[in-house]
């Protein structure tokens, strides 16, 4: 955005709010909720640096104005690209623009302080369970955690965060404890290695995921991790880059529409066909034949959240068989019998939900392989 039109913006938004007429035409009770209609918060310097002068501007244009929604995301847009800064406390701007969430660091602190976030012994046991009873049937568990941007890129960061310092440890603790596990993949120390020496951006700017580039990386490392061997990045095709005019997840969060865009990137593999297969529910599935390139053998399932389940297209082709599972279908009665049939199975959680989610999950499985 250039400078004029970011002295326009100010001068239009201060205009809107400045004009009595905008406060007086409506009538000063809301007859709905039957309350009175939020006052036009005071513009100073100490409430936009603290945040609490767009927050009141949220509430005023919500009861005031019939253009809402036009308002609610010019408010944000100016707090955006004028002062660099959120009207959403769930996202933080950082530098050149990137966009953060609160939880991945305020999540597992509070977790802790509630005494919801499981000791990091607690989730060797179960998957340890987990993998004993796989072993049972001759199949393999391999489980992993995935970090989010902001572990990634800390100089991105806006300064001192919330709950950060407290969170930290906490992952360290994890991670050490889960380190000489069999079947733990460091993919969390892989990325940050990644983000740290490669020049190509992991993440989106403006989303809580991946960009197609870093799901790539991700999937050279889960598949080698598996049948070593096997990736071969000479299948990667690069194409075109993408437009994304409204931004990703985060920039809906903030309720303001930030161009971003990622480059299209598809595997193409000579000798290899992929196929995908009906899976009910949210889950999907993709069977493949070669005639001479690995895969890795077997039957694979997945189970993950939105990180992994994001590069699903990006692992589809490395396997024989693979079933990428969303945790939220792990209820599905088709589940059970997959994970019983399966020859390997991979957990993986987002860092803030790691803990949680692998000692639950991993005592569930364990409960469908026994059954």
């Amino acid at each position: 955005m250039t400078k004029t039109t970011r002295i326009l913006m100010v001068v239009w938004f201060v205009g809107l709010l400045a004009v009595p007429g905008v406060a007086t035409m409506w009538s000063t009770r809301d007859t709905i909720a039957n309350r009175p209609v939020t006052v036009a918060p005071s513009l100073s310097l100490d409430g936009v640096l603290g945040g609490d002068y767009f927050e009141g501007l949220d509430s005023y244009l919500e009861d005031r104005l019939s253009v809402r929604d036009r308002a609610i995301e010019a408010n944000a847009g100016l707090a955006y690209e004028v002062f660099g800064d959120s009207t959403n406390p769930g996202v933080y701007v950082g530098k050149d623009g990137y966009l953060f969430l609160a939880g991945t660091f305020e999540l597992p602190c509070q977790d802790n302080d509630e005494g919801t976030w499981p000791a990091p012994a607690r989730v060797a046991d179960a998957t340890s369970e987990l993998r004993e009873a796989l072993a049972q049937r001759d199949a393999e568990l391999f489980f992993t955690i995935v970090p989010e941007k902001g572990w990634a890129y800390p100089e991105l960061l806006p300064g001192a965060i919330p709950g950060r310092e407290c969170t930290a440890p906490l992952l360290d603790a994890l991670r050490a404890e889960l380190a000489d596990e069999p079947g733990y993949l460091d993919l969390f120390s892989f990325v940050l290695n990644e983000a740290r020496t490669n020049p190509e951006p992991l993440y989106q700017r403006t989303d809580t995921h991946w960009n197609n580039y870093g799901r790539t990386v991700a999937a050279e490392f889960l598949v080698d991790a598996m049948a070593p061997g096997t990736y071969d990045r000479g299948a990667l095709v690069f194409g075109e880059v993408v437009p994304k005019p409204e931004g990703g997840d985060l920039a809906q969060l903030l309720g303001y529409d930030i161009a971003d865009s990622d480059v299209r990137i598809s595997t193409v593999r000579d000798g290899v066909t992929t196929q995908s297969v009906d899976a009910p529910g949210a889950q999907r599935e993709w069977r493949s034949v070669t005639t001479g390139p690995a895969l890795v053998p077997g039957r694979t399932v997945i189970v993950t959240d939105s990180h992994l389940n994001t590069a699903a297209n990006q692992l589809a082709n490395w396997f024989e068989s693979v079933r990428v599972v969303p945790w939220q279908e792990l209820q599905n009665e088709s589940v059970a019998g997959e994970i019983r049939s399966a020859d390997r199975i991979l957990l993986s959680f987002s860092a803030r939900f790691s803990a949680e989610r692998l000692t639950s999950f991993s005592r569930l499985l364990t409960r469908y392989v026994n059954e």
